[in-house]
């Protein structure tokens, strides 16, 4: 996202873990080069979906985060590209509107709403995409 307070991700299993808060800030840091300070958990996402055949349940974990200076990117620029087997991705800030998150292929889907509409205290979602079997 192209501004100073964002939703940052975590894989951590504790919602107020001091240590995840810790952990994804260094993350922030080590990834775009600004210090961040990690807030509160804001979205729980348990998502379903299958990815090559195979049955998959993440849980992703949603933090309120706030950069402690400006970002060092243009919201047009790619800022990291990355092959990941056959797939060729390319990372870049977006505005946290939903027009905008609308061209990315942002998933989970819940994601775009919650981003641009930033609900109060925590958000647990389930959300399946696969096909009944």
């Amino acid at each position: 996202m192209a501004t100073s307070s964002s939703i940052a991700s975590s894989a951590t299993r504790s919602g107020s873990c001091p240590a995840g808060a810790e952990t994804l800030a260094r993350e922030i840091e080590e990834e775009i080069g600004c210090q961040a300070t990690v807030g509160p958990l804001r979205f729980i996402i348990e998502n379903f979906f299958e990815l090559a055949g195979r049955r998959v349940h993440e849980v992703g974990f949603y933090y309120e985060a706030e950069l402690l200076s400006a970002l060092p990117f243009h919201e047009t620029d790619i800022v990291h590209r990355i092959r990941d087997g056959a797939a060729d991705l390319e990372f870049c800030w977006a505005l946290p509107s939903r027009a905008v998150l609308d061209r990315f292929n942002l998933q989970p889907m819940p994601l775009r709403d919650l981003i641009e509409t930033m609900p109060e205290g925590v958000q647990h979602l389930v959300r399946r995409d696969m096909a009944a079997r």
